[in-house]
C-alpha cells in the first residue's frame, strides 16, 4: 500500500503545479513620492503574508538583496540626482535585520553615479554599475558623429566596503576602453565593425533616439545598463543594456584597464547582432531587456521587456544556452553572430503581462521561474511548463523593480527560534510554536530548532533554553 501512496504523490506533483518553498523579497519604487515618505522592503511567504519589513528614508533605486547573515543590501537614491535618468541611485546601504544602518557608500558626483543594479560577491565586495561622464571633446575624439554635449558611458566597479561609510574600488571596467567606429580612419579606434564583436560601435544608433540633446538626439545615456550578475566558477560578469537590446559577458579575471588585445572587451554578446554588423533588425530578439542572470554555468535567463516588439508589446523570459567556452573565448563561427540563433526556451505568459521598464526573471532551485512585471506591480512564479503557480499583486504604492526569492532555510542559522519573525526570541515564539503543534500549521523552519523536520515539544524546550541562556 505504501508503494502506491508514493506513486500517487509523485503523479500528483506532475499533475498539480507546485510553488517552490521559500520567501519573496521586494522593494517598491515610487517615481514621485510625497515629502518625508517612508519606503519599505518586504519579506513575504508563499501565502502572501509579510514576515518581515525594513523601513527606509531613501527611495529604492533597484533590487535589494538579502544576504545569508540576514543583512539587507540595497541601492538607493540620492536626491536630487546629478545624473537625472531612470534607475538613478548613487548610494549603497547595508542594513541589519533590526533595521540598523551598518554601512553605506556614496557613488555620485559630477563625473559618475551608481545606477540600477548591484551584485554582492562571495568575497564580501560589491559590483556596481555606474554612469561614466565623457565630454563632447572626448566623444568626438572617439569617433562619435555629429555630437553635441556630454555623453554618459558606463563602467563596472568592485567596491570593498570599509565600515561604516567608505570603500575602496579594487577593480573596474570602462566601456569607453572598448569602442570602435568605421567613420574616421585617422582615429585609433577605427576598424571594421563586423570584425570586432568584442567592441561596441560608438555610432550604433545614429538613426534612433540614442545620444545627447540637440541637434539630433534625446538624451546622453549611451547604452543604459540595468542589471548585473556574477558567475564565480567562470569569474565572469554578465550585464544587460536597454538601449542596445543586448546582454554582454565580460571577464572579471582581467586587470583593470586591460586593452582589447588583453581580453578586456566583450567575451560574448547576444540579442541584437545588427549592432555589430552580423545581422539585421529581423534577427533582433531582445527588446529593452532589464534582467540577466546565470541559471547554470552555461545557461542565462533574460527578462525581455518587449518594448517596441514587432506586432505587440508584451514581456517574456528567454533562456539561452551559451556556446562552448574554450581558451578564454566563447566559440563563434567566422562572420556569424554569437549563438544560439534562438532562445532554448521562451516563456511569454500568454502575452498577458507587460512592463516597459524594470522587471526581471530568476530560475529557482527547483526549476521554477520567478518573474517580476514591474509596472503591473505583479510577482509571478512559473513552473517548468510555463504555468503560473503563484501570482501576487502589490495593491499599495509603488512598482516592484525586481523581486528575489530565497529558499526556506536560507536564513535558518541566524533566525532559528524566531518563530513569529519579530527579530526577538521570547515567550511569544513559544506560544507560536505551541500553535503550530496544536493546529497543524505549515512547517516553519525557524521553529524546528533541532532540525529533525518535526515541530514538537523538543523544539519548545530548546526555545526555552535559548531564552534562558
Amino acid at each position: 500500500m505504501r508503494k502506491y501512496c508514493i506513486i500517487a504523490v509523485v503523479l500528483l506533483s506532475f499533475i498539480y503545479p507546485q510553488i517552490s518553498e521559500g520567501y519573496y523579497l521586494f522593494s517598491p519604487v515610487l517615481s514621485f513620492p510625497e515629502e518625508d515618505y517612508s519606503y519599505q522592503t518586504f519579506l513575504m511567504d508563499t501565502s502572501g503574508v509579510i514576515l518581515h519589513e525594513w523601513t527606509h528614508d531613501k527611495a529604492t533605486a533597484s533590487t535589494a538583496y538579502l544576504l545569508p547573515d540576514s543583512t539587507l543590501l540595497r541601492p538607493c537614491k540620492i536626491e536630487p540626482p546629478i545624473f537625472d535618468a531612470g534607475g538613478a541611485g548613487g548610494l549603497i546601504q547595508l542594513i541589519s535585520w533590526e533595521n540598523d544602518l551598518l554601512w553605506e557608500y556614496q557613488l555620485m558626483n559630477t563625473e559618475e553615479s551608481q545606477h540600477h543594479d548591484i551584485e554582492p560577491l562571495p568575497n564580501g565586495n560589491i559590483l556596481a554599475i555606474s554612469w561614466d561622464r565623457r565630454s563632447q571633446a572626448e566623444a568626438l575624439l572617439a569617433g562619435k558623429v555629429y555630437h553635441t554635449g556630454d555623453l554618459w558611458s558606463e563602467k563596472i566597479i568592485e567596491i570593498e566596503p570599509i565600515y561604516p561609510d567608505s570603500g575602496v574600488i579594487v577593480w573596474e571596467w570602462h566601456l569607453w576602453d572598448y569602442l570602435i567606429q568605421d567613420g574616421d580612419s585617422t582615429l585609433s579606434n577605427y576598424g571594421v565593425i563586423a570584425n570586432h564583436p568584442e567592441l561596441l560601435d560608438i555610432n550604433y544608433a545614429l538613426t534612433s533616439n540614442e545620444g545627447p540633446l540637440p541637434p539630433q538626439f534625446t538624451n546622453p545615456d549611451m547604452i543604459h545598463l540595468n542589471a548585473i550578475d556574477y558567475n564565480e566558477s567562470l569569474n565572469q560578469i554578465v550585464i544587460s543594456s536597454r538601449k542596445t537590446n543586448e546582454i554582454y559577458i565580460i571577464d572579471h579575471a582581467i586587470q583593470s584597464g586591460a586593452t582589447p588585445a588583453e581580453g578586456g572587451g566583450f567575451l560574448y554578446r547576444w540579442g541584437n547582432p545588427s549592432i555589430y554588423d552580423r545581422g539585421s533588425n529581423l534577427d533582433k530578439i531582445l527588446y529593452a531587456p532589464h534582467g540577466v542572470n546565470w541559471s547554470s554555468e552555461n545557461t542565462l535567463i533574460i527578462f525581455n521587456n518587449g518594448l517596441n516588439r514587432p506586432g505587440l508589446n508584451y514581456s517574456s523570459v528567454e533562456i539561452i544556452s551559451l556556446p562552448i567556452f574554450e581558451n578564454g573565448i566563447y566559440i563563434q563561427e567566422a562572420e556569424e553572430a554569437f549563438m544560439p540563433e534562438m532562445p532554448t526556451f521562451t516563456y511569454d505568459m500568454d502575452q498577458d503581462y507587460y512592463t516597459p521598464s524594470q522587471g526581471g526573471a530568476f530560475e529557482l532551485a527547483d526549476g521554477n521561474i520567478l518573474v517580476t512585471i514591474s509596472t503591473m506591480k505583479t510577482i509571478l512564479e512559473l513552473d517548468l511548463a510555463g504555468e503560473i503557480v503563484f501570482e501576487y499583486y502589490h495593491d499599495e504604492n509603488g512598482n516592484i523593480p525586481r523581486a528575489q526569492k530565497y529558499n526556506r532555510n536560507y536564513l535558518s542559522p541566524y533566525l532559528v527560534g524566531d518563530v513569529n519573525f519579530d527579530s526577538n526570541i521570547d515567550v511569544l515564539d513559544i506560544v507560536q510554536c505551541v500553535n503550530i503543534i496544536l493546529t497543524n500549521l505549515l512547517y516553519v523552519e525557524s521553529a524546528d530548532i533541532n532540525q529533525d523536520t518535526l515541530i514538537d515539544i523538543l523544539d519548545i524546550i530548546l526555545i526555552v533554553n535559548i531564552i534562558l541562556a
